[in-house]
């Protein structure tokens, strides 16, 4: 509601794909693909020093898969009731010794099944349909040249639509609605992450994650003047870390690292005028460990 955005709303739980967290908008109102994905984790409880910000209830982090300089792919095609329909696709080739690449595709969709009844519905351009868009692109370098060196560069872009809710009314097993306007979100977003690598061969290894996303969502409503919002938020962030030594083994390990982030959101909300608002946030984290094994 109203007073949640006056607010300036944050997750309480993190979700974390490929080194970028979600925004509030898309961790609420979007739908993260889990196509072609790697692996999922989630921590449960407060993960505050571990993850930062907005991580208080836990955090969720994914894994996409990464190039492989074999080659492999995989599809698949499925229909269902309310018009339910997903096509999804995903290869990984090298393109030479040295770089290799990977895309992955994921398109799903179904209708509504509330069955809005009432004659002074004020949709709009509203939409209760459910829409969800992903395209990744991965390249990975591992030259040749400079053995213990790896880069790899993801660019996702990921759209949305889907209603407030799907709510019916009493009798509730006939799925109608007597509601005279449901607002929808749709969204959009772009993120380009670049991740770099270097193992000395002493075991010393360093690792820079650079990361940047534009996202907009915008609630639709009829008429817009009664809580229609756009929000337009880019963050850019930068992880850099060494590790030393082996885990488990005699002798000395551990890990120092340096996290900056800056998120910038424009936010207008039209309800009973027009709101205007300007939210900034800024990280930084130092951390360190060492652990002695005798």
């Amino acid at each position: 509601g109203a007073g949640a955005f006056f607010g300036g709303t944050v997750p309480r739980a993190s979700i974390n794909v490929d080194g970028r967290y979600l925004s509030y908008n898309e961790y609420a109102y979007g739908a993260a693909s889990v196509w072609d994905v790697a692996g999922i984790e989630v921590f449960r409880g407060a993960q505050t020093t571990s993850q930062g910000a907005n991580s208080i209830a836990g955090a969720i982090i994914v894994h996409t898969k990464d190039p492989t300089f074999t080659p492999e792919g995989a599809y698949q095609l499925e229909v269902g009731s309310n018009k339910r329909r997903r096509a999804s696709l995903a290869y990984s080739a090298p393109i030479n010794d040295d770089l290799a690449a990977r895309i992955a595709l994921d398109y799903s969709g179904r209708d509504t099944f509330i069955d809005y009844t009432s004659p002074n519905l004020a949709k709009g351009h509203s939409d209760q349909d459910f829409m969800s868009r992903t395209f990744r692109a991965k390249l990975l370098w591992q030259p040749k040249d400079l053995p213990g060196f790896e880069a790899k560069l993801t660019f996702q872009h990921d759209r949305t639509n889907r209603p407030t809710s799907e709510s019916a009314f009493a009798p509730c097993d006939e799925l109608n609605s007597l509601a005279a306007t449901m607002p929808s979100w749709n969204q959009r977003s772009n993120a380009v992450v670049l991740d770099t690598s270097y193992d000395f061969g002493n075991s010393i290894r360093i690792y820079n994650q650079l990361q940047y996303a534009d996202v907009a969502s915008h609630r639709v409503i009829e008429p817009i003047t009664s809580g229609g919002a756009d929000i337009d938020l880019t963050s850019v962030s930068n992880e850099s870390r060494v590790t030393f030594g082996d885990v488990g083994e005699a002798g000395l390990s551990g890990v120092a690292g340096l996290f900056v982030s800056r998120k910038s959101t424009d936010e207008i909300l039209l309800l009973r005028g027009t709101s205007v608002f300007d939210d900034e946030k800024e990280s930084l984290g130092l951390y360190a460990e060492a652990t002695w094994q005798f």
